[in-house]
């Protein structure tokens, strides 16, 4: 899919996301990466958010790490 890229101004469409391998790139701006870094990009989060936010869309509930364990690690 060809698109105006969300992450600069422009008047042609060089966005190209590639839903076959799960990747886009732009051709003017030379953003590139995945799902998780478009988020991190575009809406400002941290990875952990965007893996929640896909997750949440997703209908997957995120493993909460017991005290216990995060004290371990």
């Amino acid at each position: 899919m060809w698109a105006n890229c969300p992450f600069h101004n422009e008047k042609s469409p060089s966005f190209h996301a590639d839903d076959r391998n799960g990747h886009y790139h732009c051709f003017g701006c030379k953003a590139s990466g995945d799902i998780f870094s478009f988020l991190v990009q575009r809406d400002g989060l941290s990875f952990p958010e965007a893996v929640e936010r896909l997750a949440s869309e997703a209908s997957l509930e995120m493993p909460v790490a017991t005290p216990e364990e995060r004290h371990k690690a």
